[in-house]
């Protein structure tokens, strides 16, 4: 062209047909876009309450919260910086969610008996059966989820995201 802007030609690539995503090749052959695509549509039916803005009713726990009492049904009373550390949030960003799970009753902040200055969250009875539940949900979600996958695809789906995270979390620390 004369103007000097190049006239937009579109991709003739696409990854369409039975069983494609029909993304342009570009989207495809990315897999933080394939990750983040897969984490929206899993956050819709995952099992997990309500989605990215949907409004938190009292009681529900979502990812985050099912985190925090994750590590304190596995690892007992621990300080909110050691939760933090577990599940690699900023210890700032755990406050807001620990308060909620604390008003619902899922989890006690107590005196640490063996330093009276800090606090030492406790998974309630009733932040177990919320965590029991919540994986009940979850386990049905993933399952379909995951149902274009045999048993194997999914085992070595895990294999490849477990050592993907342990790769990247390992570097940030």
């Amino acid at each position: 062209m004369s103007s000097g802007t190049a006239a937009h030609e579109p991709e003739t690539e696409r990854t369409d047909g039975p069983g494609s995503a029909d993304l342009p090749e570009r989207l495809a052959a990315s897999p933080v876009f394939m990750m983040l695509q897969l984490l929206r549509l899993a956050r819709r039916g995952g099992g997990l309450a309500g989605g990215r803005n949907a409004p938190r009713q009292p009681g529900q726990v979502r990812l985050p919260h099912f985190g925090v009492l994750a590590v304190l049904a596995a690892d007992g009373p621990a300080s909110q910086r050691e939760v933090a550390d577990r599940i690699h949030f900023d210890a700032s960003d755990l406050v807001t969610i620990v308060d909620m799970l604390e008003e619902d009753g899922y989890v006690a902040r107590l005196r640490d008996e063996a330093d009276r200055r800090r606090y030492l969250l406790t998974l309630t009875p009733s932040g177990l059966v919320a965590l029991q539940e919540t994986e009940e949900r979850a386990r049905a979600g993933r399952d379909d989820f995951l149902a274009p996958l045999s048993p194997e695809e999914r085992a070595t789906l895990m294999e490849l995201l477990t050592r993907l995270y342990v790769h990247h979390i390992s570097a940030a620390d």
